[in-house]
C-alpha cells in the first residue's frame, strides 16, 4: 500500500543522503546523526546508530546491499519526505552539473597548458639538437661513461696518457655534437698509438719519422697483420684529409672515425 513506510529522523537523514548522492556512506551523514543523538539525549556512537538504521532500511528494501536506493520501494515513503528528497536530489544534480562544468573548464585549461608545454619542450629539444646533435652511431650513455668503460679498463690502462686524454676529449666532443674537433683528436690518438706500436716492434723511438714511413716499415714485418696495416693506411689518409683547412666533419663521420680508431687500437693491442 502506498505511503505505508514511516521513517524515523535517523532513517530520513540516511535516505535523503542516499537519494541525493545515489548511495549513502557513513561519512556523508555522521555529522547529522551526531546532532540528532545529542538532541534526543541518546548515548551511543553515531556509527552504531548508522548501522542500525541501514539494517532496517535494507529490511524494508529501501536500500540495496550497496546502500543504494531501491526505486521500486520509494513510492511507499511519505509524500512530504519524497518531495523534500526530490528537492534535495535536484539541488545535488545542480551542484554536480556545476562541478562538471568547472572540471570541464579546468580540463580544457590543463590541456591547453599541456599543449603549450609540449610545444615549448619540442622547441627546446630542437634548439639543443641544433647546438648538440644527438649521437647517431654511438650510444649517448657510452660516451658519458668515458674511455675506460668504452674500451675496457685493461686495454685503457695500456694506452699512453696522451692517447687516453685525446680519446676522452674526442668522446666529450662527440657527446656535445662538436664533430670536426672530435674527428681530428681521434686521428691524433690513432697516430700516437701507431707510433707506440712501431716502437714496440722495432725497439726504437719513432722520432720525426713520418706516419707513412712508419706504416711502410711495419708492413715489411712478417709478424704484423697486413689487413690491420691496410686499415691503418686508410686512417692515415683520413688524417691527411683532416689537415686541409676546408675539411669539415659531420657528426656521423666523426663518430665513424672514432669507431674506426678505437677498433684499430683494439686490434693493435690484441697483436702486441
Amino acid at each position: 500500500m502506498p505511503n505505508s513506510i514511516e521513517l524515523d529522523d535517523f532513517e530520513k537523514v540516511i535516505m535523503s543522503s542516499a537519494l541525493a548522492r545515489g548511495k549513502v556512506e557513513y561519512s556523508d551523514v555522521s555529522g547529522q546523526i551526531d546532532l540528532l543523538l545529542k538532541e534526543k539525549s541518546l548515548n551511543m556512537p553515531s556509527w552504531e546508530k548508522f548501522n542500525q538504521a541501514i539494517a532496517k532500511l535494507k529490511r524494508n528494501e529501501l536500500l540495496d546491499e550497496k546502500n543504494r536506493p531501491n526505486p521500486v520501494r520509494l513510492l511507499d515513503l511519505p509524500n512530504e519526505f519524497l518531495q523534500s528528497a526530490i528537492y534535495k536530489t535536484h539541488k545535488r544534480i545542480e551542484e554536480l552539473e556545476r562541478d562538471l562544468e568547472r572540471v570541464g573548464r579546468e580540463k580544457s585549461d590543463l590541456q591547453s597548458q599541456i599543449y603549450t608545454l609540449e610545444r615549448e619542450k619540442n622547441k627546446l629539444i630542437d634548439s639543443l639538437n641544433s647546438l648538440s646533435p644527438p649521437p647517431k652511431r654511438i650510444r649517448q650513455d657510452l660516451l658519458e661513461r668515458g674511455i675506460d668503460n668504452y674500451l675496457g679498463y685493461d686495454l685503457a690502462a695500456k694506452l699512453s696518457p696522451t692517447t687516453k686524454s685525446d680519446l676522452e676529449d674526442a668522446m666529450k666532443c662527440l657527446k656535445c655534437g662538436i664533430a670536426t674537433p672530435a674527428a681530428m683528436i681521434s686521428l691524433r690518438a690513432a697516430e700516437d698509438v701507431v707510433r707506440k706500436y712501431y716502437e714496440r716492434k722495432f725497439d726504437e723511438k719513432s722520432g720525426r719519422t713520418g706516419l707513412k714511413e712508419i706504416l711502410d716499415k711495419l708492413m715489411e714485418r712478417s709478424d704484423v697483420d697486413k689487413i690491420l696495416m691496410d686499415y691503418l693506411h686508410y686512417i692515415r689518409s683520413k688524417r691527411n684529409e683532416a689537415e686541409h683547412p676546408e675539411k669539415i666533419f659531420r657528426q656521423e663521420e666523426a663518430e665513424e672515425m672514432f669507431i674506426m680508431v678505437t677498433s684499430a687500437i683494439k686490434e693493435i693491442y690484441s697483436q702486441a
